[in-house]
């Protein structure tokens, strides 16, 4: 299964701590997202993280999605669909300290969307995963609720 723009992937989001705040960059999309429900193939949607105005938020545009990270998109840029454990991947992320975020970014070049990984090589290789920040995202990835 892989999760793609759609309200579906939004609820999850949303239940996970993100706030709906296209209100704010874009007036008339939430305006009809009111009258008639998101349309992701058509609409923009902007979920952010800690805060309305918060630098850390997710913006679907036209059936894909942007990751934002800091205030910049994260590469590849456009997604089109996430599996499961990217998803939880990038929730996880989100969800830690705002350190921990930094760290982690830093440390796997952005890939926000691959750090499901470090949790086999954290069972493969314990003695090289001992920072506190890689404790907290195994916490957060296995509390993410999909």
């Amino acid at each position: 299964m892989e999760y793609r723009a759609s309200e579906a992937l939004c609820e999850i989001l949303l239940k996970n701590d993100f706030v709906d705040t296209t209100h704010i960059p874009y007036p008339g999309y939430a305006k009809q997202m009111k009258d008639r429900g998101f349309d992701p193939g058509f609409m923009r949607r902007k979920l952010s993280f800690g805060g309305p105005r918060g630098r850390n938020h997710i913006l679907f545009v036209e059936g894909s999605f942007l990751i934002y990270v800091m205030g910049n998109y994260i590469k590849p840029g456009l997604f089109f669909s996430l599996r499961p454990e990217e998803l939880k991947s990038v929730i996880a992320f989100f969800k830690c300290d705002a350190f921990s975020r930094r760290k982690l970014f830093s440390d796997h070049n952005g890939k926000i969307y691959e750090l499901y990984q470090v949790l086999r090589e954290m069972q493969e290789e314990p003695n090289f995963y001992t920072q506190k920040r890689y404790e907290l995202f195994r916490e957060e990835f296995e509390n993410v609720k999909l």
